[in-house]
């Protein structure tokens, strides 16, 4: 192993060849960079830099840089190798390369600030609803477990890093990148010093690999599962009833969960499929939901019919209806009553490219587009009651936003007592929190906290765009120092041991909560806080409902750990 000496004339020397400057010139050399001290009448009084009309411009103008390193990061971001892409990561690395280049195209820190909190925030209003899905017994076993892998990955990435001789910076950065979490690092930059680009060179050489072994992972986790297997895709079928004893439509929905249910014809008359109505012999029932629940639904009815109810629409007709409307937004099916008011029934929900079977305890959120079965001269009464405005989803409810986002500061803010000192959620831990909170709260009174899904997507996007672009051009001498050095090799390789270990812990909280492969290849997304693994078992799986459940499991948890484990280790 090679001493901190030796470390610091190796990067030294490849600092100055790179830049130039005489072999005489005076450095301060840290463990996790090299910095040029220029004296008083030297030669070179400045930063050293590429040089040139394009650079010097780009230099003078950090909008124009801003522009150039977010575009060119989408397109690098956009090209896929092998089912994998970098995403909107990549424009941290376009980050790293222009400032390698020249140290003078840095973006404005308070860039970096204002995406942070605009993406943490919206990452925990996104996730917040799942919340709800976490407070069962079996979720909170495997909330502990992964609780409990991120300290042990945490305390490897920390172990690791003693034995590099890595700065506390350099292993938080480490331990962000390989659990692939961006307000990790985030959090890990606010605990050091302004200009420190530890953190963010750990993160830039593990998160590929933090990546890749988890997709590994998940592979190997549905090597045995069969696509066909899995619940597959929200369908319709028309059942005969050929028993005399049936029990109400909302008795059937209690028995086997994640069925509903559209038309049904009694007595050659279509009506809705309401929970107050029950079929006998010789009706037709609509049912909709996953093969499975819909095979558990014949045995308790009868086999499907010959024909197909729903391609009768001369009484009852459906219309697919975008929830815009604040009356609707943050509230369960079952609570808005379209029964009583309409006469209409919701039988399933597209939620971004996710279609979800009605259940009356789904809480619609703005952009969903809910299937209505009604009469014909009805629909236009429930489209205007739900909203049905493209417009009004593009719109967005700034003060909502901006008071969230506040409280969010303001929490970040506040001191948390632990052994050693105090610490802060800061602009990373306290806008996602809230943004967690809310997000499960959904509405208080008339405010609606969620936004429409496709704003809050592009908002999202954006604000990570903005912070991987600043923060990349922070750091790029030192992240091209150690790209060249046996140190960098090292990191690479703790951090693909340290995703390693997050791995066989999301195995192992898999185990705990008794979960089939796709639900275990979900948890290993949320344990990752990785939505290209999310991706990746949702396609192989050919969207089985199992694998977002295990994701929402657990991806609060995990999100929550890794923020303050990044702050602990930089701290």
């Amino acid at each position: 192993m090679r001493t901190d000496a030796q470390i610091a004339t190796t990067r030294a020397t490849a600092a100055r060849r790179r830049r130039g400057d005489p072999p005489g010139a005076r450095w301060i050399v840290t463990r996790s960079s090299v910095t040029p001290v220029h004296t008083v009448g030297s030669r070179r009084s400045a930063p050293v830099t590429g040089g040139g009309a394009v650079v010097d411009l780009l230099a003078d103008n950090p909008v124009l840089l801003l522009a150039l390193v977010v575009g060119a990061g989408g397109l690098l971001g956009a090209l896929r190798v092998a089912g994998f892409s970098l995403g909107p990561a990549a424009a941290l690395f376009v980050g790293l390369a222009a400032s390698a280049y020249d140290e003078r195209l840095v973006v404005p820190p308070v860039v970096l600030t204002i995406g942070l909190v605009f993406f943490t925030y919206l990452v925990g209003l996104d996730a917040g609803p799942s919340l709800r899905v976490a407070a069962d017994r079996r979720s909170l076993a495997a909330g502990a477990v992964v609780a409990v892998v991120v300290t042990t990955a945490a305390g490897a990435a920390w172990a690791g890093g003693e034995l590099l001789d890595l700065a506390p910076g350099g292993r938080a950065g480490l331990f962000a990148g390989a659990t692939t979490n961006t307000p990790a690092l985030a959090a890990a930059t606010e605990q050091l010093r302004p200009g420190d680009p530890s953190a963010t060179v750990g993160y830039s050489l593990t998160y590929p690999l933090g990546v890749v072994v988890m997709l590994v992972a998940a592979q190997l986790t549905l090597r045995r599962h069969r696509p066909d297997a899995g619940p597959g895709a929200v369908v319709a079928w028309t059942l005969r009833v050929d028993r005399d004893e049936v029990p109400s439509l909302g008795e059937l929905r209690e028995r086997i969960p994640g069925v509903a249910f559209g038309r049904v014809r009694i007595g050659g008359r279509i009506h809705i499929g309401s929970d107050d109505v029950r079929p006998r012999r010789g009706d037709l029932v609509v049912a909709i939901g996953h093969d499975e629940q819909l095979r558990a639904l014949v045995l308790a009815l009868g086999p499907r019919a010959d024909i197909h109810l729903p391609l009768d629409r001369r009484t009852l007709d459906y219309r697919r209806i975008a929830v815009s409307d604040r009356r609707a937004t943050g509230r369960s099916i079952g609570s808005l009553d379209l029964v009583g008011r309409f006469g209409a029934v919701i039988t399933r929900v597209r939620r971004g490219d996710a279609d979800l079977v009605a259940d009356p305890a789904l809480v619609l959120r703005p952009g969903d587009r809910v299937r209505v079965v009604a009469s014909r001269d009805r629909l236009d009464e429930v489209a205007a009651f739900l909203g049905d405005s493209e417009r009004g989803l593009a719109e967005v409810d700034g003060a909502t936003l901006g008071i969230g986002i506040g409280l969010g500061l303001l929490v970040g803010e506040i001191p948390l007592p632990l052994p050693g000192g105090d610490l802060r959620l800061g602009a990373a831990g306290g806008p996602l929190v809230v943004g967690l909170l809310l997000g499960a709260l959904g509405r208080t009174g008339r405010v609606t906290w969620t936004l429409p899904y496709g704003v809050g997507a592009v908002l999202r996007q954006f604000g990570a765009l903005l912070f991987f672009a600043t923060v990349g051009t922070t750091s790029g001498a030192a992240f091209a120092d150690e790209v060249a050095s046996l140190s960098g090799v090292e990191v690479v390789a703790l951090g693909a041991a340290t995703t390693v270990v997050v791995a066989a812990g999301g195995w192992l909280a898999a185990r705990v909560a008794g979960m089939a492969p796709p639900g275990a290849a979900g948890l290993l997304a949320g344990l990752q806080t990785q939505p290209a693994v999310l991706a990746f078992a949702d396609d192989r799986t050919r969207g089985d409902d199992r694998v977002n459940l295990g994701y929402a499991m657990v991806f609060p948890v995990a999100m929550i750990a890794k923020i303050l484990a990044a702050q602990l280790l930089a701290g």
